[in-house]
């Protein structure tokens, strides 16, 4: 799915720690008391990058063009944030929520701060699960709770969600990537500093979230999309010769709802290879055999296997083909389908087990 809205200046959502105790300064010298570890890309305090949450394509309903504030566009992204403490201590868990437009939300019954781009019609919330299972709501700027570290590494789930700002205007026909750089910023403020006591030495993670949403007041709905195909087993004695597809292929699908006079596209993406252009999807997997490729082939198509492309809607990507015409009439659950199959592409066949991602968008004309 995918996502819209206006962009002009930049969103910062902050989460910090602060060291809730107070230290005479002349009795106690600690260089460091807690450091950020490195899972799921993060890096240390003095050598920060982004690591980027990936809402992946976003999609609007066309009668959600005036979503009340804080109706949720997204799922729930989570990102672990590994943290080792070299002494015990309770800090104040704090939000800091700077973004050129910041809105009171209720999201499932809970209290947030949503912030956005200017004008945005899109922005983020956030909450933060403590190691002891407390979760914390980016409700208010300042102090939203306090979390006790231990010696040793904790993990700190942070999750961010993407939600309508509620604008008084329909949300704009259109496609825009939610770019927020540095949206998000989760930091400790460490209460010793190696040469200056009273100056407290920040540190920080930050992420940001990539989105792609889509608002098109003639798309179609899709049902039913599968979340795992099963192509079964296949045989090396049934080996059907290089170039040719093992007879038990497996069809898959979904259905589609559009109204008059659409034209709906697809774009298939190699989820492990994003990059990936040809026919073959990326195989994984710890035992993956050699000599075969596993391709998708549309049965709206003239036949050829379809060629993946980038997860965009854009008019001239490579992996983009038509599925159907609505007509006058439009179209209710009309089917859609495809199949997979696993194609023989060398004399030789070794035994394994083979498994492969794919993503689908859908675009409309």
């Amino acid at each position: 799915m995918k996502f819209l809205s206006q962009a002009a200046a930049l969103a910062l959502m902050v989460l910090s720690f602060t060291q809730a105790t107070n230290v005479n300064a002349q009795e106690v010298h600690i260089p460091e008391i807690c450091e950020f570890e490195q899972p799921e890309n993060h890096n240390n305090l003095f050598n920060v990058t982004s690591p980027i949450i990936l809402y992946g394509v976003v999609r609007i309903a066309s009668d959600d063009a005036n979503m009340p504030a804080g109706t949720p566009v997204s799922e729930w992204v989570d990102t672990n944030v590994g943290i080792l403490c070299h002494v015990d201590g309770t800090y104040d868990f704090q939000a800091d929520i700077y973004a050129a437009d910041q809105m009171p939300v209720v999201v499932d019954g809970q209290s947030y701060v949503a912030g956005s781009l200017a004008g945005a019609h899109v922005g983020s919330i956030m909450k933060a699960t403590l190691p002891d299972g407390t979760v914390l709501h980016a409700s208010s700027a300042g102090v939203i709770g306090r979390v006790t570290l231990p010696i040793g590494t904790s993990v700190i789930r942070v999750s961010t969600r993407l939600v309508s700002m509620g604008r008084a205007t329909p949300i704009p026909e259109g496609i825009i990537d939610l770019g927020f750089n540095n949206a998000h910023q989760m930091k400790i403020n460490d209460a010793y500093d190696s040469q200056f006591v009273a100056d407290p030495v920040p540190m920080f993670t930050r992420m940001k979230p990539m989105a792609t949403v889509i608002f098109q007041a003639n798309s179609c709905t899709p049902a039913n999309i599968p979340s795992l195909v099963d192509i079964g087993s296949f045989s090396s004695a049934e080996a059907p010769g290089i170039g040719n597809a093992w007879q038990n292929e497996k069809e898959f699908g979904f259905t589609l709802t559009c109204p008059a006079n659409v034209s709906a596209y697809a774009v298939f993406t190699d989820a492990t290879n994003q990059g990936n252009l040809t026919d073959s999807l990326t195989l994984t997997g710890g035992d993956i055999p050699s000599g075969v490729a596993l391709k998708l082939y549309s049965d709206q198509g003239n036949g050829s296997p379809i060629s993946f492309g980038p997860e965009d809607i854009a008019q001239d990507n490579p992996g983009r083909f038509k599925l159907l015409d609505s007509g006058a009439s439009g179209v209710t659950d009309e089917p859609v389908t495809f199949r997979a199959k696993l194609i023989q592409e060398a004399a030789t066949i070794e035994d394994g087990i083979i498994e492969a991602k794919a993503l689908v968008t859908l675009s409309y004309d």
